[in-house]
């Protein structure tokens, strides 16, 4: 997947974006925003698209991303955007999410939490 593409996400209904992904990511936002969205004539559009195995492999990736994103805002991750720029709750848990490159990383104990340093890491 190339930035273009994942640049077109933000805005997929205006994109030039296939049908096909833009009804992708029409599921991605109601089962993220709005489960109760997914109607049967929903998921007829959707099927129109997928398989009933995409459609789970679908619903199963965002369960198990959307579930982590949960957790990780609930112990308040930093998130740096795709400028490098902090976005979040300095104060929070000392793990740091980096957007365009999907990866998370372990702050140094010095940046750690406002209680003082991290225990030490197995195997650091």
């Amino acid at each position: 997947m190339t930035n273009e593409k994942i640049s077109k996400v933000r805005d997929f209904e205006r994109s030039d974006l296939s049908e096909r992904e833009k009804m992708a990511l029409r599921y991605a936002d109601a089962l993220k925003y709005d489960p109760q969205s997914v109607t049967e004539a929903f998921l007829e559009q959707l099927k129109s698209h997928f398989t009933d195995a995409q459609i789970c492999e679908i619903g199963y990736v965002m369960m198990a991303y959307g579930g982590a994103h949960n957790f990780l805002s609930s112990i308040k991750e930093r998130v740096i955007d795709d400028d490098g720029n902090d976005i979040s709750d300095a104060t929070g848990f000392p793990i740091v999410f980096h957007t365009m490159e999907a990866r998370s990383e372990w702050q140094s104990p010095e940046e750690a939490s406002p209680d003082g340093p991290l225990p030490a890491r197995a195997g650091s």
